[in-house]
């Protein structure tokens, strides 16, 4: 079992950064991503509640609410 993943798919315009946010609004961690290769993130060291993953690379950003539950 590996726990809970957020993945995120290959994406062939630029690399960018995967920044995760707390509902609080705190940073807890920014990752950053390689174009054309998809990327996971290990959840089961964050404790449990809601996060916002947004991925910028300059050309587009997108959001992801994730919620972890333990």
């Amino acid at each position: 079992n590996f726990g809970q993943l957020f993945e995120l798919p290959a994406n062939e315009d630029a690399d960018g950064v995967l920044t995760v946010v707390s509902m609080a609004g705190q940073v807890i961690e920014q990752i950053t991503i390689r174009a054309n290769l998809d990327t996971r993130v290990r959840l089961e060291s964050y404790p449990s509640g809601m996060y916002l993953f947004r991925y910028d690379n300059g050309i587009s950003t997108s959001n992801h609410r994730v919620v972890v539950s333990k």
